[in-house]
């Protein structure tokens, strides 16, 4: 499935299914700007390679336009040695840093008690965690919790 979505794009405007920006993972977001930035730096038969600079900038149009995520161009453009501006990250409900790794670990299905031996705090404060996790993106239960991280690409 990840493989048949290098063509697609955030507004729905890619193919070869169009699917929406909340039916595209992380992985298949960054397969998507990955290929475009290869296609655009490659000779085709009806247009010259681009330069890597210009390819870059033909990048950032995309994602400003909304077609690509920004966040993968990003990556994209770091690993070909671009010079990308360092993102600050808008937290999504408000959620710590902190909140979020025990999110995460949430989602993959540990105890609390797990939780607090692999982040080495006390099993209390992973309790009190998520109980302002819950608070802030207003649910009540593990599993509503993990459905919002996928939700917001958290995980």
């Amino acid at each position: 499935m990840v493989a048949c979505a290098h063509h697609e794009r955030l507004d729905g405007s890619g193919y070869h299914r169009n699917l929406p920006a909340n039916m595209l993972t992380p992985v298949m977001r960054l397969l998507a700007a990955a290929e475009a930035y290869q296609a655009m730096i490659e000779a085709r038969p009806y247009r010259s390679a681009l330069s890597p600079v210009q390819a870059a900038d033909e990048l950032k149009r995309e994602a400003r336009a909304g077609r690509l995520d920004g966040d993968m161009v990003n990556a994209v453009l770091a690993a070909a040695g671009h010079r990308t501006p360092e993102v600050r990250r808008q937290r999504v409900a408000d959620l710590t840093e902190r909140e979020i790794e025990v999110l995460r670990l949430v989602a993959r299905g540990l105890t609390n008690l797990e939780i607090a031996a692999q982040l080495i705090i006390s099993r209390k404060t992973v309790s009190r965690h998520l109980e302002s996790i819950y608070g802030k993106v207003n649910v009540s239960t593990r599993a509503a919790a993990t459905y919002f991280a996928m939700q917001h690409h958290i995980i």
